[in-house]
């Protein structure tokens, strides 16, 4: 971070995304998410047990004929982990405004601070957040960002090779 400074805000990441690769990294990849959106809420809808009730929760505060694109977004890239059997509890981190955070043991992650009057429930969205910030090596290195599909955009660069649950995900969604 202080040897590249400018690789830690928001439009420079985008600007060299495009420098690289002549596309533009927020649309590519929202394009695509917004495609598949319907596909992942019929598979999350076909789980059962405690996985299908997560994905449930997920679900209920989004309706799927909602216009709220960052709300299903967000259900989406919630729930992936949740399918894959990948769920890091760590990883997605909340805390309320007025709190501290010891965030100095997280090797990566997203935390999103939510106003303290909010309703607090065992796993929910937080689609109003007062802020979203990246967490690389116990430090926070991006913050002020939107929405969190806004901050998985930034964080889920170079990753080439799909394990094989991705691919087998991948294959679900094509069908």
């Amino acid at each position: 971070m202080e040897r590249w400074p400018a690789l830690f805000a928001e439009s420079q990441i985008v600007a060299e995304f495009c420098r690289v690769s002549s596309k533009n990294l927020k649309i590519e990849l929202f394009k695509e998410l917004d495609k598949y959106t319907p596909h992942f809420f019929d598979i999350f809808k076909s789980k059962g047990g405690s996985v299908g009730h997560k994905l449930e929760g997920y679900l209920q505060q989004v309706a799927p004929a909602a216009t709220d694109v960052n709300g299903k977004q967000t259900a989406v890239l919630r729930g992936l982990p949740v399918i894959l059997g990948d769920e890091n509890n760590d990883f997605f981190k909340t805390c309320f405004d007025c709190d501290d955070l010891d965030i100095s043991n997280s090797s990566i992650g997203i935390l999103t601070v939510i106003p303290e009057d909010s309703l607090a429930s065992p796993d929910p969205l937080h689609l109003a957040p007062s802020a979203i910030a990246i967490i690389l090596e116990g430090k926070m290195v991006m913050d002020g960002i939107n929405t969190l599909p806004d901050a998985m955009v930034l964080l889920s660069l170079g990753h080439k090779s799909l394990k094989p649950k991705l691919q087998s995900l991948k294959n679900a969604l094509m069908q």
